[in-house]
């Protein structure tokens, strides 16, 4: 059975952190709710994705390929501090879904991509986020290929 959690993470200590669309929605709690981190990594498995490129030729890729995904409406992007933030809505119930992801350097010359995935109703995804989350690694893997 799927945790009951809505916020799915690439980085516990260090989550994403949503800035514009925090700034768009005052109202809405955009911290990492650190009780989801257990659950999070006693049920789904998802890691950074390690890329051998440079920052900046990383999120020129992340660009591209986030700028394609279907139902996602890009909110901004930060080319200094390469980030992206992002709305996604769902096909079914047309739901929406807040991301954001960063672009950070990792140890030796490899760079990590963060992601965060957040629904705004409900308590659980039913594992959309997570899904979310791996199909566009997937396709930064693919683009690269």
């Amino acid at each position: 059975m799927k945790p009951i959690i809505n916020d799915i993470t690439t980085s516990f200590e260090n989550p994403p952190e949503f800035v514009e669309l925090k700034e768009l929605n005052p109202n809405r709690n955009y911290a990492y709710p650190q009780g989801f981190a257990e659950k999070q990594k006693s049920f789904y498995k998802i890691d950074p994705l390690k890329l051998a490129l440079s920052p900046d030729e990383s999120f020129n890729v992340i660009s591209d390929v986030a700028k394609k995904q279907p139902g996602w409406k890009i909110i901004g992007m930060d080319k200094n501090k390469r980030s992206i933030e992002a709305v996604a809505i769902t096909k079914f119930c047309r739901f929406k879904d807040d991301i954001v992801i960063e672009v950070r350097q990792g140890k030796e010359k490899q760079v990590e991509v963060h992601m965060r995935s957040k629904s705004r109703l409900g308590k659980g995804d039913l594992g959309a986020n997570f899904k979310r989350i791996n199909h566009f690694f997937d396709q930064i893997r693919s683009f690269l290929n």
